[in-house]
């Protein structure tokens, strides 16, 4: 037994060598096997895609013009998203989720590294009043902004912005102690806080005696009938549109926002011109231009702003603020943040008529 055992297991060892003898042949007759390829990394690009924009909702109404004559001229389709800031617009770039942020503030240097950016309009930042608010002949001084956001201006509700607003940090870099009455009364909670231009703009028409901080042209453009206020000084903030550097996707667009039609669009539109032009860890100014087009001002009892009805953009701009992008203003992917919203813009807190209104605060939309 203990021999039949030994012969069978001598058999196996005999059987597993021929075996392996055999698979080493065939190996050697095949040639050696092809390197495996490293995973590729996800592509950047979406070919075939529209180009995807997001970020502050100060640049939306003029974006959505530009966008139109992009596509007229390039064949090229572009999507602007709804506000989600203008931080949220550089956090959705880094992220993938869109190819250009909108801004309405500087890039800080840590915004900036890596990034192109160009300053393509200039928008003048003005104090914007209800229609049926008590009219005033006189423009209105820093004192008497201080005075407005401490509830001891009369007959008005005072509309405050989210902390962070870019027309409020555009103010801060002429008037500090206005901007900073204003931050202290958005920590009291003693006005409603709006958290979208959208948002101020329909306060402004809808709530009586309604005053707060918005920009010229947004009056215009989105064809409100609250009236400018003209302010003691002028204040603007820049409208930028950056990019990933060396990214060919968005090469078009930021070529298109530096030449001739972008700036026609622009200064008709009321803003001021610029097409500047930053490279990654480049300051973008905030220069001064000379007021011109379509929406200046109009010297109309209380320094009035003149303002057309809405106009037609790249899904156009209707009714007081109602917003359409492409027929709803729609998110930018996961990483922007924004939901689709059919027509119009119900982002931002309504405001309520009330020297006594509370307010909800969040930092940092802009």
């Amino acid at each position: 037994m203990r021999l039949s055992w030994t012969v069978i297991a001598s058999g196996l060892v005999v059987v597993a060598v021929l075996g392996a003898s055999w698979a080493l042949a065939r190996r050697a007759e095949a040639g050696p096997e092809p390197p495996v390829a490293p995973a590729s990394p996800p592509p950047v690009g979406r070919a075939g895609e529209a180009l995807q924009l997001a970020g502050s909702g100060s640049n939306l109404p003029l974006t959505r013009r530009l966008a139109a004559a992009f596509e007229a001229e390039t064949g090229e389709r572009v999507r602007v998203h709804g506000s989600i800031g203008s931080g949220g617009g550089v956090r959705a770039l880094r992220d993938g989720a869109i190819d250009v942020a909108l801004l309405s503030r500087p890039p800080s240097e840590a915004e900036r590294e890596g990034l192109r950016t160009v300053t393509y309009a200039r928008a003048r930042v003005v104090l914007a009043a209800n229609a049926r608010a008590p009219r005033r002949a006189e423009p209105w001084g820093e004192e008497e902004l201080v005075r407005l956001y401490r509830g001891e201006a009369g007959r008005v509700v005072p509309l405050l912005r989210e902390l962070g607003d870019s027309s409020v940090r555009a103010l801060r870099e002429t008037w500090p102690r206005a901007a900073e009455a204003h931050d202290a009364a958005v920590r009291a909670q003693r006005f409603e806080v709006l958290y979208t231009d959208g948002a101020m703009v329909r306060a402004l028409d809808e709530v009586e005696g309604a005053i707060g901080l918005t920009d010229a042209a947004q009056l215009r453009l989105r064809g409100a009938r609250a009236q400018a206020v003209a302010l003691a000084t002028r204040v603007t903030k820049p409208l930028i549109a950056a990019a990933r550097a060396g990214d060919a996707r968005a090469s078009g667009w930021m070529a298109f926002l530096e030449g001739e039609v972008a700036r026609g669009i622009v200064v008709e539109a009321g803003y001021e011109g610029v097409g500047a032009r930053g490279a990654a860890g480049d300051a973008v100014g905030a220069g001064d231009g000379a007021d011109a087009g379509a929406g200046a001002e109009a010297g109309a009892g209380a320094g009035a702003e003149a303002g057309a009805g809405a106009e037609a953009g790249a899904g156009a701009e209707a009714g007081a603020g109602a917003e359409a992008g492409a027929g709803a203003e729609a998110g930018a992917g996961a990483g922007a943040g924004a939901r689709a919203g059919r027509g119009r813009d119900r982002e931002g807190t309504r405001a309520r008529a009330g020297a006594g209104a509370r307010a909800r605060v969040v930092g940092g939309r802009d």
